[in-house]
């Protein structure tokens, strides 16, 4: 597999001119993705990938990946928020297809070799009885400042030496350990770019047709990234058979790779992640402040996730999950950004006004002042070859912020 941006320019306009902003964040360490008493170390690695079209805004993707180092290496890989602007007109779901294939074959040695760490923090509480909740801790820490220390129960910063990665995992290869894929499908008028939805070529897809897509497209990604996977989709609330309808292909199953039955007993806390603006992580974080988080098993858990508002009010709402082991290429290119310059160069996208073609013109030389470094492409998709595709096989293709291109591109475009 070559770089991401020579990658794209097969699937884009031929001769037309566009440019790849390729953001990463430098991998540091984390609060652990699922909840274990031994806090295993985590490394939290953020991807935000933005596509420009004669310096205009295309399309964009942010991905959290998680590194869980224990006695064994897991990658986790939640895609978060995916969007486009409706300003230009890209085969959205072939850009898509390319760039999870980019994030499945990165190689995660690379992630491991450029972790930075300076500081541990340590929380000093005076001598207690043992703590039955989260609760009752923070009202310890509370009555404690009430008294008169105010900085009580305040993390501090302990000066120690660098957690070094075990080196038995710096040669490891992609097919060497566990990658699960995380994403849930909701239908919205916009993710990433305020506004946008105002502009005329984005075009909202419905619940169902939006998660059909979704299915479509992480299938052909997987079949070609993967040596080896399990393909899970549910849909709260949906009888079975619904749910099989969705089924891109017949080697996906109806389920979660969070639960399996003879898990069913098992405490969610220990088993569901905590993802950002994940509807799961929501509801069990609901949990510890009900002080019932060590009293819900997984399959209790699944139960009543589907009575949150959420997933009701005739929403499909899909939870789709993916784990196996990876094929492994060169990552190519990217801008590795500091959590300041990262922060402000993703700003730069996500508080503009799409709306406002003035707004949208300045973004392109605003993003350079943050050191990114935008990689300059030229499309070599011939527009003719898309004309082959029968007419009856084509269906409405979800532009990437979850919505929909409905003129010209289908799903088929996407293998």
């Amino acid at each position: 597999m070559t770089s991401l941006a020579e990658s794209l320019e097969d699937v884009l306009p031929k001769d037309e001119h566009f440019a790849l902003a390729n953001l990463q964040s430098i991998p540091k360490l984390s609060k652990p993705v699922v909840y274990q008493s031994e806090r295993p170390h985590t490394v939290k690695i953020i991807h935000f990938i933005v596509l420009f079209h004669n310096q205009t805004p295309v399309l964009a993707t942010e991905v959290y990946v998680y590194l869980t180092i224990a006695e064994t290496l897991k990658r986790t890989i939640y895609v978060s928020k995916v969007d486009t602007t409706g300003l230009t007109k890209v085969k959205v779901g072939k850009v898509v297809q390319r760039i999870l294939e980019w994030l499945f074959e990165y190689p995660v040695t690379q992630y491991l070799r450029d972790l930075r760490v300076k500081h541990t923090y340590k929380t000093v509480l005076k001598p207690h009885p043992p703590f039955t909740s989260p609760v009752q801790r923070a009202l310890h820490i509370l009555i404690e400042r009430a008294k008169g220390d105010k900085d009580y129960g305040v993390p501090q910063i302990v000066e120690s030496k660098a957690y070094r990665v075990p080196s038995r995992f710096l040669s490891l290869t992609n097919s060497d350990f566990q990658t699960d894929l995380v994403l849930f499908t909701r239908a919205e008028s916009q993710y990433l770019f305020p506004n946008s939805n105002k502009n005329d070529g984005k075009h909202i897809l419905d619940d169902g047709g939006l998660l059909k897509w979704w299915l479509k497209s992480i299938n052909l990604s997987v079949n070609k990234s993967f040596k080896s996977a399990q393909k899970y989709v549910d849909i709260l609330n949906s009888e079975p058979r619904q749910i099989s309808r969705y089924f891109p292909e017949n080697d996906w199953k109806i389920g979660s790779i969070y639960y399996r039955p003879e898990k069913a007993h098992d405490l969610a806390v220990y088993n569901i992640p905590l993802l950002p603006d994940d509807p799961k992580g929501r509801f069990l974080e609901h949990l510890v402040v009900e002080n019932r988080a060590k009293r819900v098993s997984l399959s209790q858990f699944w139960t009543e996730l589907a009575f949150r508002q959420e997933f009701r009010l005739g929403r499909i709402v899909g939870l789709i999950g993916v784990t196996g082991t990876c094929n492994e290429s060169a990552p190519g290119p990217l801008s590795m950004l500091k959590g300041k310059d990262f922060e402000n160069a993703r700003k730069v996208f996500t508080e503009s006004d799409y709306s406002d073609s003035s707004e949208v013109e300045a973004i392109y030389d605003r993003v350079l002042e943050y050191g990114v470094e935008l990689q300059e492409m030229t499309g070599r998709q011939d527009r003719v070859a898309s004309s082959s595709i029968p007419e009856s096989n084509k269906r409405p293709v979800t532009d990437l912020g979850m919505l929909v291109k409905r003129k010209k591109s289908t799903t088929q475009q996407l293998s």
